[in-house]
């Protein structure tokens, strides 16, 4: 998906109020092949591209196990650490949310706010795809008349 910095600077104000909300470390949009879409917080030493892939890889393996246990609504994934915590959600089919947070952010408040992000990077990604998914009229039409150009030529 080809996301423009206008839909890019969207995507990050999202992703921003959710860490406002929270008070979580930092955030993440990735696709579901493990390509960062955009990122918003204090992401330090992160490496932001390898969690981006992991995540997805880690969040694609974990639902492939659930199916296999009949269990097709696999939707979050969460990990407690010491100190900071990781929880990966599914963005409608296509991506996932990633947020790293601390020993600060309130379960519940990071659940009712995660969900209410879902939504709205729902509703700006549909837009898109839209966009992206608009057909393309006379595209034989217009194939088969620079083919007979060319040939016309030779």
């Amino acid at each position: 998906m080809n996301i423009n910095e206008k839909i890019k600077g969207k995507i990050e104000d999202i992703l921003s109020h959710l860490i406002w909300e929270t008070s979580s470390k930092c955030c993440f949009l990735v696709d579901i092949n493990g390509n960062l879409i955009s990122a918003a917080g204090y992401t330090g030493d992160i490496n932001t591209v390898d969690l981006a892939s992991l995540s997805a890889s880690h969040f694609a393996a974990t639902a492939a196990l659930a199916r296999m246990m009949n269990d097709n609504k696999f939707t979050v994934m969460f990990h407690k650490g010491k100190k900071e915590s990781i929880d990966i959600n599914r963005v409608g089919k296509k991506y996932l949310l990633v947020t790293i947070f601390g020993e600060k952010t309130v379960l519940g408040v990071l659940q009712k706010e995660t969900k209410k992000t879902i939504d709205k990077l729902e509703t700006l990604l549909k837009q898109i795809s839209k966009i992206e998914e608009k057909p393309i009229n006379n595209v034989k039409k217009t194939l088969s008349e620079e083919i007979n150009n060319l040939l016309k030529d030779l």
